[in-house]
């Protein structure tokens, strides 16, 4: 709502506020290695970026700009999403078709394997 956003870089985020085109560069964020995307929680507080390559997902508090966690999923998490009612963050992956559900009450997770299309 303030006009700021979250860019992903090679081993950090990046926390930008601006217009399109007059965007200023605030604190990099260190999360770990290859971010390749960011799912925000409901109310903008917290920031989960999955790290492709690994088996983790970083917990960042967007306020401080701190990495304050990491949840362990399936192998190369890809994408991430909050479900709107802040219960679940669901993570896709490269190495499979699995989407890991995590229950952002307790933090215990479930895997699926997506439904075939032949």
């Amino acid at each position: 709502a303030d006009g700021s956003m979250l860019v992903t870089r090679l081993d950090s985020l990046d926390l930008v506020s601006g217009r399109i085109g007059d965007f200023v560069a605030g604190p990099l964020i260190p999360v770990g290695p290859t971010p390749v995307d960011v799912a925000i929680s409901p109310d903008s507080r917290t920031a989960f970026v999955p790290l492709v390559g690994t088996t983790h997902v970083a917990i960042v508090d967007v306020r401080s700009a701190t990495k304050t966690g990491q949840l362990t999923v399936a192998d190369s998490p890809l994408r991430a999403l909050v479900t709107p009612d802040a219960t679940h963050l669901y993570i896709t992956t490269t190495a499979t078709s699995d989407t890991s559900s995590t229950s952002m009450a307790t933090e215990s997770s479930t895997t699926r394997r997506a439904a075939s299309c032949t």
